[in-house]
């Protein structure tokens, strides 16, 4: 990453399912001319369709979590750095709970 695109703001909130992370992120995206950049948007719609394939919808249920996580969790921090290299400043919303583990 250039000088440049390193000062711009990365924004990461993490959490528990329902503790108002995407709440949060879409009202600090908005306050900071930021992209939203939510997991659960970004990656909803091709998890759906290996639920399908895989006859799981619980995204714990490890026959679902254990092809798509490391997916998903790769997707959002892509998306953010395309953003970022573009000079747009990013809010990341994911659990990432085994990281904070």
């Amino acid at each position: 990453m250039s000088d440049a695109t390193a000062a711009l703001p990365a924004v990461l909130l993490t959490g528990g399912p329902g503790a108002g992370k995407s709440t949060v992120g879409r009202a600090l995206a908005r306050r900071l001319g930021a992209a939203l950049v939510d997991q659960d948007t970004v990656t909803a719609p091709l998890v759906a369709v290996v639920a399908d394939l895989v006859g799981v919808h619980d995204l714990d249920d490890a026959r679902l979590a254990g092809p798509t996580r490391g997916a998903r969790y790769e997707t959002v921090v892509a998306v953010a750095e395309d953003n970022l290299r573009v000079g747009t400043p990013v809010v990341l919303v994911a659990p990432f709970t085994h990281e904070r583990g």
